[in-house]
C-alpha cells in the first residue's frame, strides 16, 4: 500500500505504485476473507510486507476457497439443516471440510463432555488435513481449555497455522496472546500487528481490541 511513502517517490514511481496497488486490491478483494482497504488506510499498514513477514500462504487459502466452492457452493451437505447423522457419515470418509462442519455442529448441541470430546476429535482430523477454519477452532479449544486439559502453547501453534492461511480469527487468536503474554511472550507491538491484519479481514473482536490497545496507550 502506498500511505504515507508517496511523499518519497517521484511522479513516475507513484503511478506505478498506485498501478501495483490496483492489481493487489483486485486480487485480494477476490480472496477468502476480502480485505477492509479503509481500516489497512486508517492504521497505515502494509499488509503485503506482513504476510511475507510471519508466512501467510497465499496459495493455502486459494486452496481452501476452490475447496469451499467444490463442496459446499449450493450444496446443503454445508447447510445447518442438513441431517446431523448424515454429516458424520460423510465426515468419517475423511474430507476435512465436513470433518469440521461436523465437529462444529455437534459442538453446537453437545450436551456433555462425552460429545464435546468427539466433536473435538473432529476438529483435530480436520486440522491436521490442514482445514484452516478447524485449526483456529482447536487453538481456541486449546486456549480455554474447553474440551481439554489447557494447553497454550498448543493453541498459538494451532492458531498460528490457521492464521497463516489468512483466518482473521487464528490472527485474531494469535495477537490476543501477544498482548496477554500467554504462551508466548508478551509483545504489545506483534500483537497490534495481529490484530490490524485480523482486524482488516473482517474480525470485529480484532478491530475492538486493537482500538482499545491504542487508547490504553499499549
Amino acid at each position: 500500500m502506498l500511505f504515507r511513502s508517496e511523499k518519497l517517490l517521484n511522479p513516475d514511481q507513484i503511478e506505478q505504485a498506485k498501478r501495483l496497488q490496483d492489481d493487489w486490491k483486485r486480487l485480494r478483494t477476490d480472496s477468502f476473507w476480502p480485505f477492509d482497504f479503509e481500516i489497512l488506510e486508517e492504521f497505515n499498514f502494509d499488509v503485503a510486507a506482513f504476510e511475507k513477514k510471519v508466512g501467510i500462504d497465499l496459495e493455502a487459502e486459494k486452496r481452501l476457497q476452490q475447496n469451499m466452492v467444490k463442496f459446499c457452493d449450493g450444496n446443503k451437505k454445508c447447510s445447518k439443516e442438513f441431517p446431523l447423522d448424515e454429516l458424520k457419515k460423510l465426515a468419517a470418509d475423511g474430507n476435512p471440510i465436513f470433518q469440521n462442519n461436523f465437529g462444529w455442529r455437534l459442538y453446537e448441541v453437545a450436551t456433555g463432555k462425552q460429545q464435546k470430546s468427539e466433536a473435538f476429535r473432529y476438529f483435530l482430523k480436520a486440522a491436521q488435513s490442514g482445514s484452516a477454519h478447524a485449526q483456529v477452532a482447536v487453538g481456541w479449544i486449546y486456549l480455554h481449555g474447553l474440551v481439554s486439559v489447557r494447553d497454550v502453547r498448543a493453541a498459538f501453534e494451532w492458531s498460528m497455522k490457521g492464521a497463516r492461511q489468512g483466518h482473521p480469527e487464528g490472527a485474531n487468536n494469535i495477537a490476543f496472546q501477544y498482548e496477554n503474554g500467554i504462551g508466548v511472550q508478551k509483545n504489545f507491538g506483534t500483537a497490534k500487528e495481529w490484530y490490524t491484519y485480523a482486524a482488516a479481514r473482517w474480525s470485529q473482536s480484532a478491530l475492538g481490541a486493537l482500538r482499545h490497545m491504542i487508547t490504553a496507550g499499549k
